[in-house]
């Protein structure tokens, strides 16, 4: 059985959280992480969906540009980005190959492949997840579990659901910034304690603030691996995985990025009819976030007029900037 970590234990009390009091809490998520409205307007053009996203969407442009900078947490981050397991499809032995031209068609019906961001889609065997995105040496690759596709009620427009919450992880650079994330809390944690070990011992303060980088304080806390093998592939060698770990906010900006898409493609009801796929094949703690995501998607299909009021806000900011 996988281990369940930290911070997916925290995801699943951020879950709790929004049943407790749902519809404020989905608000929230809402007015700060859908998709644009550029993006929303797209009908039936799977690439300018993609594209406006990425165009108009002003925390991923500021996210942008303050990687660029490459400095600190910045540097930390990118440091560590290269550090974490990379997805190796050359050397993936749980790859479907007979199913490669079926992703291949997948990704050019979505428009995936018309944006300048790298993308590959696999099948895989032998994993304990649906679906998800891994990190690659020029982009990411998004796995999907072969026995997904033998489930019952699962047909094209389903799948091309799952692809798109994960495509939303990667295009909107979700495992940097959840290693940036990190990488400016574990500084400003630093930056704290030294300071405070400061007036004590003078030197703590120098020590802590420096710019060494220690793999294993992060990556073995940030991404996980897990060994997977059953009776009938007792003879091969255990698959690892290292799906990154995303906060409550990326999960759910996933979550509303990939719906709107299925939406503006005509296929909104398949993207729930996906998470109803899922909460018939979990149970327990992973059920109950399932049916959260369910309740979430409901609540913003039944509520149009809600949309991403933080984008205008931030948007107005920086031309505010600009124009000084």
């Amino acid at each position: 059985m996988r281990t369940v970590t930290l911070p997916f234990i925290m995801i699943l009390t951020a879950f709790a959280v929004l049943a407790a009091n749902p519809e404020k809490e989905y608000r929230k998520l809402i007015e700060k992480y859908d998709a644009v409205e550029e993006a929303k307007s797209v009908s039936n053009q799977p690439a300018d969906y993609w594209k406006s996203l990425i165009t108009y969407d002003e925390s991923y442009k500021k996210f942008s540009s303050d990687i660029q900078k490459n400095k600190g947490a910045e540097k930390e981050a990118l440091q560590l980005a290269e550090a974490v397991p990379h997805f190796y499809p050359q050397y993936a032995e749980n790859i479907v190959e007979s199913k490669n031209s079926f992703c291949d068609s997948l990704l050019h019906e979505m428009g995936i492949d018309s944006v300048p961001f790298h993308c590959e889609l696999y099948v895989v065997t032998h994993v304990p997840f649906h679906a998800y995105t891994a990190l690659t040496d020029n982009g990411v690759a998004i796995c999907i579990s072969s026995w997904l596709l033998d489930r019952k009620g699962v047909d094209r427009s389903i799948i091309k659901g799952f692809v798109a919450r994960e495509y939303a992880h990667g295009l909107l650079c979700h495992p940097l910034r959840a290693l940036y994330d990190e990488a400016k809390r574990d500084r400003k944690s630093s930056i704290v304690a030294g300071v405070a070990a400061g007036l004590i011992v003078g030197a703590a303060a120098v020590a802590s603030t420096s710019e060494s980088f220690d793999y294993d304080r992060y990556c073995y806390h940030r991404y996980h691996g897990c060994n997977v093998s059953s009776d009938n592939t007792a003879n091969l060698p255990p698959v690892e995985l290292y799906p990154p770990q995303f906060s409550i906010e990326h999960e759910a900006e996933a979550d509303l990025v990939a719906y709107r898409y299925m939406t503006s493609m005509g296929m909104g009801d398949d993207y729930l009819n996906g998470l109803k796929v899922l909460s018939s094949v979990y149970n327990g703690e992973e059920y109950q976030r399932v049916s959260s995501r369910i309740g979430f998607i409901q609540y913003v299909r039944d509520h149009p007029e809600l949309g991403n009021t933080e984008n205008a806000k931030l948007r107005k900011k920086r031309i505010r900037k600009l124009a000084r």
